[in-house]
């Protein structure tokens, strides 16, 4: 059954019939039933700016081209057009989805792994006595020692963590396509969680969020892109080039050497398959495969 309201068919047939090419039709009309069906799973948010560059961020984080990206952004402004001329969509909101930039194309860097004493640097890079600093700890932390994703990272929330005796334990993610994963929770990733929260007085909702520059903290969520700025600027601080994926390789290889075995590596990745975590990792020696209790790094001057 198609995910599109019935009020805005009509606005959705004019947009298809207004493309020449049949595969260009095929692919806009993808790209409209995929964001409806994302905005279902988001219990109906309105169709605005915000919702629709978080819907960008989530394509982003499953890995689409920036060419398919800028396609769909094409689907999404002809059919906004399309809604403000039924009435179906405020004109102002229209406008401000029109004018959502187009992706540009990400480079290819070459895939690298910290060593535990880079690591170990870079999550103590950001300052411990902000609260943009704790933010910044805490995010890296949890792409380093839970092995997160951008996506997942941005949407995480306190409802996803689970406590035991007053200690966070278990992360749960959820997947588009239905899988549920369990990630352990280090002893160093909790204590910059527990930071992070008291700064921010946050009891409920979204974990990571926007910080101005006097320090106060916002309601609304990172995007990926802020993610992939953030993680870039304190690898600089280091002397690295690194970005967020390099981080979950990093967490991989700093897991505890042992045998052979990669379903332990493969379960805290979130990988379908074995021959994924094989090419993810390149090569079989020194692999992580014990859980990611044993990435012990330790924070310094954290307040």
């Amino acid at each position: 059954a198609s995910s599109v309201p019935v009020v805005w068919t009509t606005a959705v047939r004019a947009v298809l019939d207004d493309v020449a090419s049949t595969i260009t039709r095929a692919m806009y009309g993808k790209a409209i039933e995929d964001l409806f069906s994302w905005l279902d799973s988001r219990g109906h948010p309105p169709l605005t700016e915000e919702a629709c560059r978080d819907h960008l961020a989530y394509l982003q984080s499953q890995g689409y081209a920036s060419a398919t990206l800028n396609q769909r952004l094409s689907a999404l402004r002809k059919l906004v057009v399309e809604a403000a001329d039924l009435q179906l969509l405020p004109l102002a909101h229209a406008v401000q989805i029109c004018r959502i930039r187009n992706i540009r194309k990400t480079a290819t860097f070459p895939a690298i792994a910290l060593n535990k004493q880079k690591t170990e640097e870079l999550i103590n890079v950001p300052d411990g006595h902000t609260n943009k600093g704790k933010r910044d700890r805490l995010l890296l932390a949890l792409l380093i020692g839970c092995a997160l994703r951008r996506g997942e990272v941005v949407n995480l929330d306190l409802d996803d963590i689970e406590y035991v005796d007053s200690r966070a334990v278990l992360i749960r993610i959820s997947r588009a396509n239905g899988r549920l994963r369990s990630v352990l929770m280090p002893h160093w990733v909790e204590e910059a969680l527990s930071a992070w929260l008291s700064a921010a007085g946050i009891k409920q909702g979204l974990i990571l969020r926007a910080v101005s520059r006097q320090g106060n903290v916002a309601s609304g969520r990172l995007s990926s892109q802020t993610v992939l700025d953030i993680v870039r600027k304190h690898g600089e601080r280091i002397g690295v080039t690194v970005h967020p994926e390099d981080l979950r390789r990093t967490c991989a290889k700093l897991c505890k050497p042992g045998d052979a075995d990669l379903e332990p590596i493969r379960l805290l990745l979130g990988h379908s398959s074995l021959a994924t975590t094989e090419r993810y990792l390149s090569d079989r020696e020194n692999i992580a495969t014990v859980s990611n209790e044993r990435v012990n790094l330790r924070w310094r001057n954290a307040s």
